[in-house]
């Protein structure tokens, strides 16, 4: 009798699940947003699943965003949406892979992470980097990965800017890891030295 509950329990939280990952952000996270601001919308290409694992959607104003890159560096800087778009990019298509069981190839555009940290004036040699979202969901990944030519910071999927759902107004890039590790919606990376 019990084991029966705990069945029915568990398909009930599978059904839910599956029903946020192939529905748009909800209203709440997408409150105030306008389709004149680029990517801020909910809808549109690319039309891979959404998951949001231990963080939630954010109303992100893209002209107050600022993308922070600090810790353990000689020059801090405060990034604007409009100073990351002027950055060298690469465009990479990539996997993402679901623990839940998905997976997708996307065309990602963005800056390269080591990139950043060196016009950031990171050491030669440290120790990982906190990958941060604005509503405060982290990751952190070890210099070896940083120095990863696809690990970048993503304005774009699928060619065009991100939607809300997919992490707009810009997302971490990991290849080889899960994407409940591609940080949504990133507002800081701070590099730390061996033992911060």
């Amino acid at each position: 009798m019990k084991l029966a509950a705990i069945g029915v329990g568990v398909s009930v939280a599978s059904w839910w699940l599956v029903k946020q990952e192939n529905s748009p952000a909800s209203p709440s996270g997408s409150e105030n947003t306008s389709s004149s601001e680029p990517g801020a919308s909910t809808v549109g290409p690319p039309n891979f699943p959404v998951t949001w694992n231990g963080d939630i959607p954010q109303n992100v104003d893209p002209s107050a965003y600022r993308l922070s890159v600090d810790g353990d560096v000689a020059n801090p800087l405060q990034l604007t949406l409009e100073e990351l778009g002027a950055m060298p990019s690469v465009k990479k298509s990539l996997p993402i892979r679901c623990v839940e069981g998905w997976s997708a190839l996307v065309l990602w555009a963005g800056i390269p992470l080591s990139y950043l940290l060196s016009q950031a004036g990171a050491p030669a040699e440290f120790d990982h980097v906190t990958i941060e979202s604005v509503a405060g969901y982290t990751t952190e990944i070890s210099q070896i990965v940083v120095a990863n030519s696809n690990t970048m910071i993503a304005l774009k999927a699928g060619g065009v800017p991100l939607t809300l759902d997919h992490g707009y107004p810009a997302r971490l890039v990991l290849p080889g890891a899960h994407g409940l590790d591609w940080v949504k919606q990133v507002g800081r990376i701070t590099c730390s030295k061996e033992g911060d």
